[in-house]
């Protein structure tokens, strides 16, 4: 019957720390999540139909159909 007990104990054991782990992983996603969330650029207006953005350095670029950023005057910024 020992056999048993320690058995049920150690089951327990490994369920309890699974759940601190999936507690842990949990709270890791979520801070990272919030972290790729905030951006630096904020859109300041359009260019051709397509939202405009100022980088962090004042800079004002489009993403073009290539997923490329296109700089572009900084008259097109409205910020």
């Amino acid at each position: 019957m020992g056999i048993f007990v320690k058995f049920y104990l150690f089951k327990f054991a490994a369920l309890s720390k699974l759940k601190s782990m999936k507690k842990i992983l949990f709270f890791l996603l979520a801070l990272i999540i919030i972290a790729c969330s905030n951006s630096d650029d904020s859109t300041c207006g359009t260019y051709n139909g397509k939202s405009v953005y100022e980088g962090p350095q004042g800079g004002c670029y489009y993403i073009n159909s290539s997923g490329n950023k296109e700089y572009v005057d900084r008259s097109y910024c409205n910020c």
